[in-house]
């Protein structure tokens, strides 16, 4: 049942990432330009003086908003004036995270450039590596690993789980091998004491089960 409500619960910011409303003070103003990628006003609304950095009332920035909309242009002009790529939403999470959860490897790249936190970690403890694979990018996710990504760190509101345990869940074959790779942990257990390789059986993913066991998961 634990489990279950997890999984309910890392569903649905993902199914809220386009589904934002705002309402029209100084941060939304700017937020909701970027959400209709008016590019010209948000330049206009920057030079005029608005925080690149103030959250909106339902917490989110305009970094984020403009990673969401996968808006490199904007993503860019933001950070050139002084947008802070580390900066923690309460919805979202980090830029990095926000790239992660839609997948988007330029802006990915961009970010880490800029010194993005490749383990910054949002509110159920989720760190970008984890975000793309539970969102289902598996190719992002090798490139935050192969960027240093920290494959053992665990989601501790999540009920520790590790990157590894998300992919299994997710039957995600490619992130597994990846990640056992980098010498992620295969016998990390959950604040239920379930593995990955439990995991895995229960779902009868037999490949994965296979894969765990040649990297010694007991």
């Amino acid at each position: 049942m634990r489990t279950q409500l997890l999984i309910i619960r890392l569903i649905i910011p993902l199914f809220c990432l386009t589904q934002v409303s705002f309402t029209q003070d100084s941060a939304n103003q700017l937020v909701q330009a970027i959400r209709e990628n008016r590019t010209e006003e948000v330049v206009r609304l920057v030079k005029n003086g608005i925080s690149v950095n103030e959250l909106t009332k339902i917490g989110i920035s305009p970094l984020v908003q403009a990673v969401l909309g996968k808006n490199i242009e904007i993503v860019k002009l933001l950070v050139e004036n002084g947008a802070d790529v580390n900066l923690n939403t309460p919805r979202f999470g980090s830029s990095l995270i926000a790239a992660a959860a839609v997948g988007d490897k330029e802006i990915t790249s961009y970010l880490i450039e800029k010194k993005a936190d490749l383990n910054s970690q949002d509110e159920e403890g989720k760190n970008p590596l984890m975000t793309a694979i539970y969102a289902g990018h598996p190719e992002l996710a090798k490139l935050l690993i192969d960027l240093g990504a920290d494959v053992k760190m665990k989601a501790s509101a999540s009920l520790d789980w590790t990157a590894l345990m998300f992919a299994t869940m997710r039957g995600d074959v490619e992130s597994v091998k990846n990640l056992i790779d980098a010498k992620a942990d295969v016998n990390s257990k959950t604040t239920d004491g379930e593995t990955p390789l439990l995991r895995a059986t229960a779902l009868e993913y037999n490949e994965i089960i296979n894969i765990l066991k040649k990297a010694g998961a007991k």
